[in-house]
């Protein structure tokens, strides 16, 4: 496979473990997520579309919300509005403002995509904000080493007019405190709810969505810095990609105690053990095992047509009451 493009979302993968590297992107395997995760990735993809909307003038006026809304999709809208309301305005008039705006850069024969939530350009300065939904906002000093704090800046110099000092990058982490639902319910459009109608006034600070910034200013430094990171990654990974196509595995990583145990792809890479219950029943006493009698006629022909769609179906489409949904956690 050719991959000639790549965003920070390849290269924070191919730093934590090559091999998953190679089996997501060159191999395009998929492993299920858990409900948790789902309802992560959800959540923060309806807050980016919502953030969107804001921007473009498209939010409809919701206020207060209409009873019918579940307790989610009201809490998705009390973020956008306090994320809205929070950003500093530049001291200067904006001459250009857009959300979602995507940006390319070539380095090393590789292409090089960025997407800003929201960028912000003023006669002397450019703004990148960039939404979080993370439970709990991680250290500066570990964000700073992230691939997406390195390269949103990087790019923007390096193809623009800004100096690096020019550039600012803030990250505004919408911290959910408690549990918050993680059905399906949480869409924007809504849903009805198993809650008592009441309307919400989205405007009200609520006690459990704490807006936290955490802000980054680049410099000449960091932009020489970031080049040479990237082309001592991009090279590496050229050389690690021609060594794929003649059959050579891309490497494991070698914090095999911190990153293999968890990982869906641990048993392909030969770094799982398996557990007791994973291990073949003796086939020697097989037959010791009694017989299961099964009732006659059409009696007969439904159950062992039930326990065939047990073994076929999801969970999700047998015949059987709806199964309650975890507690939510993002991510980012």
């Amino acid at each position: 496979m050719i991959l000639r493009q790549i965003s920070q979302s390849h290269l924070t993968l191919l730093d934590y473990c090559p091999r998953k590297f190679q089996h997501v992107y060159l191999e395009q395997l998929s492993f299920p997520l858990s409900m948790q995760e789902q309802a992560a990735l959800k959540r923060g993809s309806d807050l980016h579309h919502l953030m969107q909307q804001q921007e473009l003038h498209l939010l409809p006026p919701v206020n207060p919300t209409p009873p019918s809304w579940s307790p989610e999709t009201v809490k998705l809208y009390q973020m956008a509005h306090q994320l809205a309301t929070v950003i500093p305005k530049p001291s200067e008039s904006t001459r250009f403002r857009q959300s979602e705006y995507r940006l390319h850069y070539e380095i090393e024969g590789m292409l090089l995509t960025v997407v800003y939530d929201l960028l912000m350009l003023t006669d002397t300065h450019a703004y990148i904000v960039d939404w979080k939904t993370y439970s709990r906002p991680p250290q500066q000093a570990e964000l700073a080493t992230h691939w997406q704090t390195k390269l949103y800046p990087f790019v923007l110099a390096a193809t623009s007019e800004y100096r690096p000092s020019d550039i600012t990058l803030s990250y505004w982490f919408m911290q959910i405190s408690g549990n918050s639902s993680g059905s399906s319910s949480g869409s924007p459009s809504g849903s009805p709810s198993d809650q008592p109608d009441q309307a919400t006034d989205v405007t009200a600070i609520a006690p459990d969505l704490q807006p936290d910034c955490i802000r980054f200013e680049h410099s000449d430094r960091h932009q020489h810095q970031v080049h040479h990171d990237l082309i001592q990654t991009i090279r590496r990974l050229k050389q690690w990609l021609a060594d794929y196509e003649t059959g050579i595995a891309l490497p494991q990583t070698d914090r095999i105690q911190e990153r293999c145990p968890r990982c869906p792809f641990a048993f392909r890479c030969g770094r799982s053990h398996p557990s007791a219950s994973d291990q073949w029943t003796d086939l020697d006493n097989i037959e010791a095992i009694a017989e299961i009698p099964l009732p006659d006629g059409s009696l007969k022909d439904e159950f062992l047509r039930n326990e065939w769609l047990k073994d076929k179906l999801p969970q999700d489409e047998l015949p059987q009451d709806e199964l309650p949904q975890d507690e939510s956690l993002r991510l980012e």
